[in-house]
């Protein structure tokens, strides 16, 4: 007895496809939701930062404006930004703490399961 299961193949690698773009646009939403908090540090003028160990405080927006899911391949999904401090913010430099958006918020959704 044989039995044809490319169309049970099929449907499970489609599963598989909307799953990842799932969990990518989770991850997008989430670091979405990190860039959003109120700052806890110190407050200069109007805007108050945030404090080391916390995401960055929204100043202008730009930062969370430009976080963004793409799909790179049939399996594959970037999560990212191409903002050129936020590498910086994330990780801190010798002349700030990290602020770390991105780590807390693969951590979240990952926890969901």
């Amino acid at each position: 007895m044989s039995a044809d299961l490319s169309g049970v193949r099929a449907a499970a690698l489609d599963a598989l496809g909307r799953a990842v773009a799932v969990k990518a646009q989770e991850l997008r939403t989430e670091i979405v939701e990190q860039l959003s908090q109120p700052g806890r540090g110190q407050t200069y003028g109007r805007h108050t930062a945030s404090a080391p160990g916390d995401p960055p405080a929204v100043d202008t927006g730009r930062l969370r404006q430009s976080i963004v899911a793409l799909k790179v391949e049939r399996y594959r999904w970037r999560v990212g930004t191409n903002v050129d401090y936020a590498l910086a913010l994330e990780f801190g430099t010798r002349h700030i703490a990290a602020r770390p958006f991105v780590r807390p918020a693969a951590e979240k959704v990952r926890s969901r399961g």
